[in-house]
């Protein structure tokens, strides 16, 4: 078809070469139409591995938050324990004897 207007295809020596070359240029043409189909598709697929990326992104940048968070937490609560047994007074039992129930007397379950 797209050859219809060519000299190859009006030249009467060369009928079979036209019709080759027709048939080439059509299948060119389907290959065009698949290979722009698969890209498409492909950027399609990028930009949905884009949205995933930037969503699993922003719940780690979260997670370093909250551990950050939790770590400092701790560090404050270990300043305090340290504070408290060097503040202890004489004659009173240690901080982690009065934290703990007696051995004979059962937990309380939270």
């Amino acid at each position: 078809m797209l050859l219809a207007n060519s000299k190859i295809a009006n030249h009467p020596d060369n009928p079979e070469r036209a019709e080759k070359a027709e048939a080439q240029s059509a299948s060119r043409a389907r290959e065009l139409g698949a290979a722009r189909k698969e890209v498409g598709r492909l950027q399609e697929r990028l930009r949905t591995q884009n949205k995933v990326y930037m969503a699993l992104r922003g719940e780690l940048e979260a997670k370093k938050d909250r551990l950050r968070q939790q770590r400092e937490e701790i560090e404050r609560l270990q300043a305090i324990k340290v504070a408290l047994v060097d503040a202890e007074a004489p004659g009173l039992p240690p901080v982690e004897a009065v934290a703990e129930p007696p051995a004979d007397t059962p937990a309380e379950i939270d």
